[in-house]
């Protein structure tokens, strides 16, 4: 005998909210400045100032061991997670921006100082910077805005991801686990283990609800973690709340 079954309407408005809030344009608190109004970045903003590429390195390098007593870099990595939680820029694909040239809407580039020392660098002559992609109808009309890909509040995107195609890409079949790998021992995110010889040569990519999951060491752990106590409590639900169901 079929039945048919509600969907309560607080579920309805979560699917809703979360439709509503993802690939939007960001709030700013700081007003747009382009040199043409709408699109081109401000380079009158920075004429008269350095190199971002020199200020970055004079601001971000330093040979100095900065130790705390009750803080450490993993706790920036999980404000670093949580950030990928909210926000997510779409970028214009980087095949695009092979020449060291500004193509409106589409790329930019950063020049190479002749003082510089990193001879890749020189030697490539620019670093090639993709776009954010806009949001639709602006750049054009009106000023340029980009699109945040994620929902803007904490609901597990970074693992889950953030498309109806995550559910299934992510997801152990029907069984509510989450995918992952047996690797040295241990439960890794997915990755193509055909790539590692061993455990001492191995550059593992990982596959997980936000591509940016292979940036940083303390990052990929926080997904690796998280990935783990999802499982875990499935494993609780099923073999005590669900233990009649097949």
């Amino acid at each position: 005998m079929k039945q048919n079954v509600n969907v309560p309407s607080v579920t309805i408005y979560i699917i809703v909210q979360w439709m509503v809030h993802v690939i939007i344009s960001y709030d700013r608190y700081v007003e747009l400045r382009f040199d043409l109004i709408i699109d081109c970045y401000s380079q009158n903003m920075i004429i008269n100032f350095q190199s971002q590429l020199v200020l970055s390195r004079f601001i971000l390098s330093s040979r100095k061991t900065v130790q705390h007593g009750e803080y450490n870099a993993l706790l920036m990595q999980w404000g670093q997670y949580l950030i990928h939680e909210m926000a997510k820029t779409t970028l214009v694909p980087s095949a695009k921006c092979n020449v060291c040239k500004n193509i409106r809407g589409r790329c930019m580039t950063v020049p190479i100082l002749p003082k510089d020392p990193n001879k890749t660098f020189k030697s490539n002559r620019c670093i090639r910077v993709s776009r954010s992609s806009a949001i639709c109808g602006s750049g054009k009309q009106k000023p340029r805005q980009q699109l945040n890909e994620n929902t803007n509040f904490i609901d597990g995107s970074p693992i889950y991801g953030s498309s109806v195609g995550d559910l299934h890409k992510f997801r152990e079949g029907k069984t509510g686990f989450l995918k992952t790998v047996f690797f040295n021992g241990l439960r890794l995110l997915p990755f193509d283990i055909r790539k590692c010889r061993n455990a001492a040569s191995c550059s593992a990519i990982f596959v997980a609800g936000d591509s940016r999951v292979n940036l940083f060491m303390g990052l990929s752990s926080y997904h690796i973690i998280l990935t783990r106590e999802h499982n875990r409590n499935v494993l609780i639900l099923l073999t005590t709340i669900n233990v009649n169901n097949s």
